[in-house]
C-alpha cells in the first residue's frame, strides 16, 4: 500500500537536473560534521540513545514476562495491555497536536520522557491486570510526546540538506539501542523479577533528561 502511494510522488525534472549530490561517503562525513557542530542535536541523539536503552528491551520482552510471572495471566491480558498502550498513543498524538501550539517541543519531549519512565515504574505496584492495563494506557500517552516532538524538533531546526541524514542517525540510534536493550533485559531478568525491572528502568528512563539539555539550544517559532 505504501509503495502504491509513494509511486505518485513526482519530483520536477528541473530540480533533479540542477541538484548536485555528493558521493555517499562524502554525504556521511558531511552529516557527522554537521552533527558535531550542533550541540543541541548531539544531545538529542544522546538522549535518544540513553532513553531507548532503558525502555525498548523491557517494552519488547519485559512485558510478556511480567504478565506471565507477576500477574500469572495469559496472552489475552498481554494483548489487552498492548491494546491499551496503542489507545494511549492515539490520545497522546491528539494531545501533542493541541499543546504544541503553546508549548515548546523541547519541553514536551522532556516531559514525555519523564512520563514514559514514571508510568513504567507504576507496574511495580500493580497486582492486577486491570491496574496494569490502566498504567499501560497512561504510558502510551507519553510515547507520541517523545517521538512526534523529536521529529518536530529535527524538522524545525535542521536544513533540508541534512534533514534526511539526521533522521537516519536517529533511526539507527533507536534500532541499535533496541537490540542492546533487549540483550541487557534478558540478562537482568535472569537475576530479578519483572516488577523490579520496571521499577529500575522506569526511574532510569525518567532521569535521563537530567543531561544538560535545554530549549535555549534551539530556536523555535510557535
Amino acid at each position: 500500500i505504501f509503495i502504491f502511494f509513494i509511486s505518485f510522488i513526482v519530483t520536477p525534472s528541473s530540480r533533479i537536473n540542477n541538484q548536485k549530490h555528493p558521493s555517499q561517503w562524502q554525504g556521511i562525513l558531511e552529516g557527522f560534521s554537521y552533527l558535531n557542530a550542533n550541540k543541541g542535536l548531539r544531545l538529542l541523539l544522546l538522549l535518544t540513545f540513553i532513553n531507548n536503552i532503558f525502555i525498548m528491551g523491557p517494552a519488547i520482552i519485559g512485558l510478556p514476562v511480567f504478565v506471565r510471572e507477576i500477574l500469572k495471566s495469559d496472552f489475552i491480558v498481554f494483548a489487552q495491555m498492548e491494546t491499551a498502550m496503542a489507545v494511549g498513543m492515539i490520545i497522546g498524538s491528539l494531545l501533542f497536536w493541541k499543546i504544541t501550539k503553546t508549548i515548546n517541543p523541547i519541553s514536551i519531549l522532556l516531559f514525555g520522557i519523564v512520563m514514559d519512565g514514571i508510568t513504567y515504574s507504576l507496574l511495580y505496584i500493580s497486582e492486577s491486570s486491570i491496574s496494569s492495563i490502566i498504567f499501560l494506557l497512561i504510558h502510551g500517552i507519553g510515547i507520541p510526546l517523545i517521538t512526534i516532538s523529536r521529529t518536530t524538533i529535527i524538522q524545525a531546526v535542521v536544513p533540508d540538506k541534512f534533514r534526511g541524514r539526521l533522521f537516519s542517525m536517529i533511526y539507527m540510534a533507536v534500532m541499535g539501542t533496541t537490540a542492546l536493550s533487549i540483550w541487557l533485559t534478558g540478562l537482568i531478568l535472569e537475576q530479578i523479577g519483572a516488577d523490579i525491572l520496571f521499577l529500575i528502568i522506569g526511574i532510569g528512563a525518567a532521569g535521563s533528561p537530567k543531561i544538560r539539555f535545554n530549549k535555549s539550544i534551539f530556536h523555535f517559532s510557535i
